[in-house]
């Protein structure tokens, strides 16, 4: 069975139910809340979805044995090369070594993280890739869904918000540093991007940390939060080009001992190499026979793209997906049917580095879109949250018309709860949705 399956009965009802719902007034408070947060580009599902809860730990069991073969692979190179030719194999700038947090990097994965996940037409899931640290998106959505699922009294499987899962770390560095400040560090063109929300981490930092003191910056007045007197924090919610182009703020940063969490770290391990390396066989002899199973079953084939094999590649482009290694928001990510020959020939400059994917055949899902009358059909992406071994929810990105399904090229996003299938017909038949509504109404 697809999610789509799954929700096939779940969307029907709620789309039946749409008065009861817009009577209730969640629809209206789910829209006042992306509004307030200023996530004005991150366009949000009327609806939350659901899984079945079996695949959904299927998919956490899947998710731990590939984040601790990485780990290996990880170990392994950082027994082999030097800190600069280490760098330079994930696109870190030499000049930006002094940000490199070596223990952070050692934990890999017990921090903040979150799985990208296909599911082909066959219903099987497939990992395609990994994003680690403060540049993990997709936590907007889950405030006002979930306020839905409880609103309606709806029985799913509790998890902490993404939100939580991207705090702790910051979280466990005041306790231990003694610190009582923290702030938060974005460039202003990329904060006014309009998918940070900053409410989201201010309440979790508050509810972990009560009395922290919590300050939003950009690169125009962050030096003056910098004092040698106060013990500081500093998160960093950028990628690493945006670093790379604010380096001046990060060394006086480093000068007055603030403490930089969430940095160069993440960008490693997010590096889209990891997933290639996965499948080649001369990394196998590190793994145990479950990871190198984890891997072959769920990360479609993938390697990197050469000067070897780049024309064999671009002759049989039908069957790959194309990506730079370092890309984030879907930037640089070409499918290769709906790509010429001439322009992948010229694109896939190997200046950049990009790695080859197999191409998967993806089911559809049919929900509802605002202000658009029926059930239209969209493409999507899965997002599986985790912070160390615990499960922080599972975030659906959904496109009716790109392939590369991201919220930066326009996709809509939501939260797949998950639910086991008795719990959902137990719920439809009895229509407590319907129920519930008029009760609220009647109140």
């Amino acid at each position: 069975m697809t999610i789509a399956d799954f929700n096939k009965d779940w969307v029907e009802y709620l789309v039946k139910n749409i008065k009861s719902i817009k009577l209730n007034g969640i629809l209206s408070r789910m829209i006042k809340y992306m509004r307030d947060e200023a996530t004005h580009i991150v366009q949000m599902a009327p609806i939350p979805l659901l899984i079945d809860e079996r695949e959904f730990f299927d998919l956490q069991k899947k998710g731990n044995l590939l984040k601790s073969a990485v780990m290996k692979m990880y170990c392994k190179e950082r027994s082999e090369l030097d800190h600069e030719t280490f760098l330079k194999e994930y696109a870190v700038p030499a000049e930006l070594e002094f940000l490199v947090d070596w223990e952070s990097l050692s934990r890999g994965f017990e921090d903040a993280s979150r799985f990208d996940i296909i599911q082909d037409t066959n219903g099987q899931f497939f990992f395609i890739e990994f994003n680690v640290g403060s540049t993990v998106g997709g936590y907007q959505s889950y405030p006002p869904l979930k306020s839905f699922m409880d609103e309606f009294d709806f029985p799913y499987r509790p998890a902490h918000s993404p939100a939580w899962m991207l705090m702790q770390r910051l979280a466990n560095v005041c306790r231990t540093q003694g610190i009582n400040k923290v702030v938060f560090f974005g460039d202003s063109l990329f904060e006014s991007a309009g998918y940070l929300s900053k409410g989201v981490y201010r309440e979790v930092l508050e509810s972990v940390l009560p009395g922290i003191e919590i300050v939003f910056v950009t690169e125009t007045n962050i030096r003056e939060h910098f004092s040698k007197g106060q013990p500081i924090a500093m998160f960093n919610w950028m990628p690493l080009e945006y670093m790379d182009k604010h380096i001046d703020i990060f060394k006086e940063a480093k000068r007055c001992s603030v403490q930089i969490v969430s940095g160069i770290e993440a960008n490693v391990l997010s590096n889209k190499k990891w997933v290639a390396k996965l499948h080649d066989e001369q990394n196998f002899p590190f793994l145990t026979a479950q990871e190198i199973e984890a891997v072959q079953v769920s990360i479609p084939y993938s390697f990197i793209l050469t000067q070897d094999n780049k024309s064999q590649v671009i002759a049989q482009k039908d069957k790959y997906i194309f990506k730079v290694t370092n890309s984030m928001g879907g930037d640089q990510i070409y499918v290769g049917k709906d790509k010429s020959v001439a322009f992948l020939d010229e694109c896939l400059d190997l200046t950049s580095e990009w790695i080859v994917q197999e191409l998967k055949e993806t089911v559809e899902i049919e929900i509802p879109v605002v202000g658009v009358r029926g059930l239209h059909k969209h493409k999507f992406v899965l997002g599986l949250f985790n912070h160390g071994e615990i499960s922080c929810g599972l975030d659906i990105r959904l496109s009716q018309s790109s392939s590369i399904v991201n919220v930066t090229t326009g996709a809509i996003s939501s939260v797949a709860f998950p639910t086991s299938e008795q719990d959902k017909l137990v719920y439809i038949e009895q229509d407590k949705l319907q129920s519930l509504s008029m009760e609220a109404v009647a109140d």
